[in-house]
């Protein structure tokens, strides 16, 4: 059973950079005229609800600030391609989203690395802090 609980959290960690990797290449398709967000959101279960509930448990599994800059930029990301496929298709919002999931996964990688320096520094191990 513990076993177990280790892969979901694993899995669970993983899944907002897969989602903004996965925006990241929806959007820039979708520059070219090529939509297939609908089939890819429905493979990946790209939803607004589900980064939502990954936000609630990022708190009640104390996961980093990382994670949350990820969930929090796919949330922003996943509202806006809503709106530019369902209410106004302009192309500057398919590059305002392409600039916040690039910007928020440089920002959570820096978190990331930063935490773990810190962690070495202070010989607690590899794990990244929660600032």
């Amino acid at each position: 059973m513990k076993k177990n609980m280790i892969v979901f959290i694993k899995l669970f960690k993983v899944y907002p950079f897969i989602l903004n990797i996965q925006l990241l290449i929806n959007v820039t398709l979708c520059l070219f005229d090529i939509d297939i967000s609908r089939w890819v959101n429905l493979a990946i279960g790209a939803s607004i609800y589900t980064i939502i509930l990954c936000f609630i448990a990022s708190y009640i599994f104390s996961f980093c600030l990382w994670y949350r800059v990820l969930c929090s930029s796919s949330i922003i990301s996943l509202i806006l391609e809503w709106v530019d496929m369902n209410i106004v298709k302009l192309d500057y919002l398919l590059y305002e989203i392409q600039f916040i999931v690039i910007v928020a996964m440089l920002i959570s990688i820096i978190i990331y690395l930063r935490g773990r320096k810190l962690n070495k520094r202070n010989n607690k191990g590899p794990q990244p802090i929660d600032f």
